[in-house]
């Protein structure tokens, strides 16, 4: 799926609100509503970045995933940090403009849905908090999304046998990396994990 961030010059509990409709926290950064119909603005000092109040809904989710229940209010308090810097770090991604991140043939729910049934994938291995559709994902920036259950770059991950979606950035580079490192497990061993494929 995709993910409308912006930035310039839902969340979840352990902040305040003041009567602006900011949401002061104590990681000092400031979460404000009501300035664009169903965007949030997450400033920390004269950096500000946008996200829609339905992709921080769900950083909360992923973030309070990651998390024993009931949360800790400490962890919860650092949540908007948290938030800041994943939606921070995918606009420097996109070159600084929100537009920039295309969809990059995403595949719409039904898909990931009957990629899990029928064939048990569980894990993107090209995701990020943001547009992951399983919470179990591999992501470019592990310094920032490991708070939202990111397990690092796919090529640093082991995989263990089993099923996984991968939908990598359309560069040839990248692609052409992806497949060497898919080679080498389903050459190795006759049951391991099952990637197909079809990257040609």
């Amino acid at each position: 799926s995709s993910s409308h961030v912006s930035g310039g010059g839902g969340g979840g509990g352990g902040v305040k609100r003041s009567r602006r409709g900011s949401v002061k926290a104590a990681s000092s950064v400031v979460l404000t509503r009501g300035l664009a119909p169903g965007m949030v603005r997450l400033a920390c000092g004269e950096t500000h970045v946008s996200v829609s109040e339905a992709h921080l809904g769900k950083l909360w989710a992923l973030y309070a995933r990651s998390r024993p229940s009931p949360m800790p209010p400490a962890a919860a308090e650092r949540f908007p940090e948290a938030a800041f810097c994943v939606v921070a770090r995918q606009l420097s991604l996109q070159g600084g403009h929100e537009g920039a991140g295309g969809m990059q043939a995403a595949c719409p729910p039904s898909v990931f849905e009957t990629l899990r049934q029928d064939l048990g994938v569980t894990r993107e291995l090209f995701a990020s908090p943001l547009n992951c559709t399983f919470p179990r994902f591999c992501s470019a920036s592990a310094d920032v999304d490991a708070d939202f259950g990111s397990a690092g770059s796919f090529f640093l991950y082991t995989p263990r046998p089993g099923a996984y979606l991968a939908n990598p950035p359309f560069d040839p580079a990248v692609v052409a990396a992806m497949a060497v490192r898919m080679e080498a497990p389903l050459d190795a061993r006759r049951d391991g994990p099952r990637l197909a494929r079809d990257w040609r």
